[in-house]
């Protein structure tokens, strides 16, 4: 009986207790602070929501010996020091409408007291209708001071000493200064990203990391992505900038040739705040899922703005991680955005087989998004590609795709075009067969059969169209929205059925789908400039083909790989074409060529 007393007794719960504010605050700091890191993202992030224009960073030790921010913001007032160290103390929010709003980049209230509660914390600070400044400090969240007076200047500078120093439990779970250096590092690149008018010093160990000058204007921001991304970075990357629906997307976009192996030059900020979304990174992956070898990883620097009301940037205690009220419509933004981007640079290549990519020939310029040629005079961007050369080994394309590539294919050199070797630009495929060389015309046994395509289904009446992920608003003038509400059935045949929205504005919904990847600009700059009112509407639309088959070409996408390029060659024998598409050469005439 003693014995059941003694184990009902041991198994029975403690009575509730109210944890101390200062373990509160431990607990919390474990959420919010997880390396020194952390630390200086809160502080950057309070410097940032006060108005700096100017922060200074030093640290000691990793960040585990000193850390100290100064910042030239709006200052704390000295009635407001204790509030500031306390729990969930906040000026940036009163109410929940706030909250469902904000466009700071800290409102919870809680890194101070959690910082103090696991360090030596100072807090310096001078408000702009003060004469002075002041002074608090905390040890370990325990032991709070009366404010002091102290020198100042205008804003705050606070130090953070020993840190972990009371939890010993999680100081043993630091890594090596130079690893906690380099996690400060990319904490600092990106404040330095997303704020381009503030100036960044970052100072380790009395030496200078980072200083980072103002960038207000264009050039000077280029230079600073260049400082923290790498010169090789804006060399090959390109500039866009798409607004619609309310959202807005602008930065640098790296093009094909300069992927990497991992996942270390991927910068995406939200409202200026930076985050790892999956919806996000999904979306660029989409865009690049066909332009990319397995293993690679694009390279961006992309900058979302959009309503505060839309994204929630409450979901995860560090504030990493955002939700967005229309997801659907943030993702196909993005990834028509940087699809359209990709297929209008003419500078996009095909990526390198080597491990790490030199730079890029392409320099960084501006995509133009707004429609040309009968929207208003001028050149029309041009649509490109990546275009693959034979610079790759037999063997390196093996190795890309999995299996060798047959020693002797005797079977397919006995075939009429033969087994393929690779691509040249233009595009042609080169191909070997038992006579000699065979030399393929791609793009012409495409415009064939993209031609024969078309004229079949407006022949049955079956051209399809395809949606479009977003609506895209075009500028024709004012004369062609007039003949387009005079004459619909003149596109209405092409599967093209544009909205007028105004005088000189119509809304692009769909595409036929025989078109797929073609910029809806520009396809309908060629259509508008081609308009004639005076010729039977479908014997125009016949005359038109070869146009539209042009377009069909040019936003299709090489064959990839062996495989690809074998089916090509199949499709050809099959009768997909005329023997006027490919030239042999034999070996007589080979031999001739080297005498």
């Amino acid at each position: 009986m003693a014995e059941d007393t003694k184990l009902k007794h041991s198994e029975e719960m403690p009575r509730i207790r109210p944890l101390s504010a200062a373990l509160a605050n431990q607990i919390a700091a474990g959420e919010v602070i997880e390396r020194p890191a952390s630390v200086i993202k809160e502080l950057l992030e309070n410097s940032l929501d006060a108005g700096a224009r100017r922060l200074q960073i030093e640290i000691e030790g990793g960040g585990a010996g000193l850390i100290r921010v100064r910042d030239d913001g709006c200052g704390i007032h000295s009635q407001d020091l204790a509030l500031a160290v306390g729990s969930h103390a906040t000026s940036k929010i009163r109410s929940l409408a706030d909250l469902e709003g904000v466009d700071s980049l800290g409102f919870r209230g809680e890194a101070l007291s959690s910082i103090a509660s696991v360090s030596r914390f100072c807090l310096n600070s001078r408000a702009r209708d003060e004469g002075m400044g002041w002074s608090l400090r905390v040890e370990g969240g325990d032991e709070i001071s009366s404010p002091e007076p102290v020198a100042q200047p205008q804003g705050t500078s606070i130090e953070v000493r020993e840190l972990f120093y009371n939890t010993p439990g999680r100081r043993k779970f630091l890594r090596a200064e130079k690893t906690e250096s380099r996690h400060i590092e990319t904490v600092v690149r990106r404040a330095g990203l997303s704020h381009f008018g503030v100036g960044f010093e970052l100072t380790r160990g009395g030496q200078r990391v980072f200083q980072l000058p103002p960038a207000t204007e264009p050039v000077a921001r280029t230079k600073r992505v260049a400082r923290l991304c790498g010169q090789a970075f804006v060399d090959s990357a390109v500039a866009l900038e798409y607004e619609s629906a309310g959202l807005r997307l602008t930065g640098w976009l790296g093009l094909p040739p300069f992927s990497r192996s991992q996942t270390d030059l991927q910068y995406f900020f939200v409202n200026r705040r930076a985050v790892q979304d999956r919806l996000l990174q999904h979306a660029v992956r989409q865009a690049f899922q066909e332009l990319l070898y397995p293993g690679r990883h694009p390279t961006y620097v992309l900058y979302l703005e959009l309503d505060p009301s839309m994204v929630d940037a409450n979901v995860h205690p560090a504030k990493q991680e955002v939700r967005f009220h229309e997801a659907r419509l943030v993702h196909d933004f993005i990834f028509r955005s940087l699809q359209r981007t990709l297929e209008q640079s003419e500078a996009a290549e095909p990526p390198s087989m080597s491990a790490e990519p030199a730079a890029a020939e392409a320099p960084m310029t501006a995509i133009t998004h707004s429609a040309q040629g009968a929207f208003g005079g001028g050149s029309r961007a041009r649509v490109s590609g990546a275009v693959p050369r034979v610079r790759e080994q037999l063997t390196a394309y093996g190795r890309l795709h999995g299996t060798p590539l047959p020693s002797a294919p005797e079977a397919s050199r006995e075939l009429p075009l033969g087994r393929a070797i690779g691509l040249i630009e233009g595009p042609y495929l080169l191909a070997e067969n038992r006579a000699g060389l065979v030399l393929v015309d791609l793009g012409a046994a495409w415009r064939r059969r993209s031609e024969r395509e078309l004229r079949a289904a407006l022949d049955t009446e079956k051209l399809c169209p395809q949606p479009l992920l977003l609506p895209v608003e075009l500028h024709p003038r004012a004369e062609i929205v007039s003949r387009l509400e005079a004459e619909p059935e003149r596109l209405r045949m092409l599967a093209l059925e544009p909205r007028i929205c105004g005088p000189e504005s119509v809304m692009v919904h769909q595409l036929p789908a025989l078109l797929r990847g073609v910029s809806p600009e520009t396809l309908y700059a060629e259509l508008f400039a081609a308009w004639k009112t005076d010729v039977d509407i479908k014997a125009q639309v016949l005359t038109m083909l070869p146009l539209l088959a042009r377009h069909a070409v040019e936003a299709r996408r090489l064959p990839v790989g062996m495989t690809e390029m074998e089916a090509e060659l199949r499709a050809l024998e099959a009768g997909d074409g005329g023997k006027d598409l490919w030239v042999q050469l034999d070996r007589a005439a080979l031999a001739r060529l080297f005498p």
